[in-house]
């Protein structure tokens, strides 16, 4: 297991904690071997919160395909978790950000698609996309005001946008 504390959010940080990491996980191999019988040290899951940066300082070190599979440690597949809790909370700013917390609170379709969107984290990375599709239909039935029906039409489409190319 192991902990960064970095001195931001930003996307070199992360990358840089990331190699820092693998080296160690290479520099320590034979030590680990003598202590545990080993052959070799494996990396086998990432548990990260919901930060863009650190998911996108992983693509030079990783290769997705469903999974991420290690540049760096030859045939090893690493399961990336996020954090739920991260995730809500990473909506809930888009949400607010966009003006529509209110809209959230009273507007019941509107609840329901930041539901679901938030339900997505628990799809396997395979499914993510089509459920993403799925969604794109979406409908908000209960608005009543071409105002704010517009609003949230223009809210999902940048939000389903950004899952589309993330």
């Amino acid at each position: 297991m192991a902990f960064g504390w970095l001195p931001n959010k930003e996307a070199l940080s992360y990358h840089s904690f990331f190699l820092l990491l693998l080296g160690e996980f290479r520099y320590r191999a034979e030590e680990i071997k003598r202590r545990y019988g080993k052959n070799k040290l494996r990396l086998r899951k990432l548990k990260l919160d919901f930060e863009v940066a650190m998911h996108i300082s992983l693509s030079p070190l990783f290769i997705l395909e469903g999974k991420f599979k290690s540049l760096h440690i030859p045939d090893t597949l690493i399961f990336v978790l996020g954090c739920m809790f991260h995730f809500s909370q990473a909506v809930n700013r888009k949400v607010q950000g966009a003006g529509l917390a209110t809209a959230y609170l009273y507007e019941v379709s509107f609840t329901k698609f930041v539901r679901i969107l938030c339900a997505i984290s628990f799809l396997p990375l395979n499914e993510v996309a089509i459920s993403v599709s799925e969604l794109a239909d979406y409908v908000f039935t209960d608005i009543k005001s071409p105002d704010l029906l517009a609003k949230l039409d223009s809210f999902k489409i940048q939000v389903l946008e950004y899952f589309r190319t993330y």
